[in-house]
């Protein structure tokens, strides 16, 4: 299903697809640099998938292992360097990579938000820059539109203490207010029998 949903969202966006076998090779730069020379306010599209015998043909080069290993590190310094830009919005499928996007970007704990697909929740975190968006998804979830339909039903990030933009009488026009973290239980002030 992802090939799909690829498929249907590369004409409406900027699309960069990484290639295990030129990351093996080449590095991660030419797509960092790529990434780099968008539109900040776009919503590109990088992926990885490929036809199955593309796919053979990294594996049986790279080994399996390394072939997934190094598009989900690349994909991960990418969302690195989005977030270190500014954005807030990450629309990301497989979840051994769904995975390696969230720790890169210090993901510890999400706030379920409203449903895009079946299965598949908007999340919010926030971290040191502000309210962070994720919509994170194995394969086969999703309608070929998926990526579309997730950006589109995203509404605006705030944090709690800025006020709303919207009457609060409209939450799903409001925004979506991301919570600060709580302080973690410390352990010495544990309740004693």
């Amino acid at each position: 299903m992802t090939r799909a949903q690829v498929a249907h969202y590369k004409p409406l966006a900027p699309n960069y697809r990484l290639d295990p076998l030129a990351l093996a090779k080449d590095g991660f730069a030419a797509a960092r640099d790529w990434f780099a020379a968008q539109d900040p306010d776009a919503a590109v599209l990088i992926y990885a998938s490929a036809e199955p015998d593309e796919v053979r043909r990294a594996q049986a080069e790279l080994g399996v292992a390394r072939a997934g290993d190094i598009v989900e590190e690349a994909l991960a310094q990418i969302a690195r360097d989005a977030r270190a830009s500014g954005r807030a919005r990450f629309v990301v499928a497989g979840g051994e990579t769904s995975g390696a996007v969230a720790r890169a970007l210090g993901v510890t704990r999400l706030m379920i938000g409203k449903e895009i697909a079946p299965g598949v929740p908007w999340t919010y975190a926030e971290d040191s820059q502000g309210a962070l968006a994720l919509a994170l998804k194995s394969g086969n979830f999703g309608a070929e539109s998926f990526f579309a339909d997730a950006l589109a039903a995203l509404p605006p990030l705030r944090r709690c203490a800025e006020p709303a933009t919207t009457p609060a009488s409209d939450p799903s026009v409001a925004g979506v207010c991301i919570p600060p973290p709580r302080a973690a239980p410390n352990p010495d002030r544990a309740a004693r029998p």
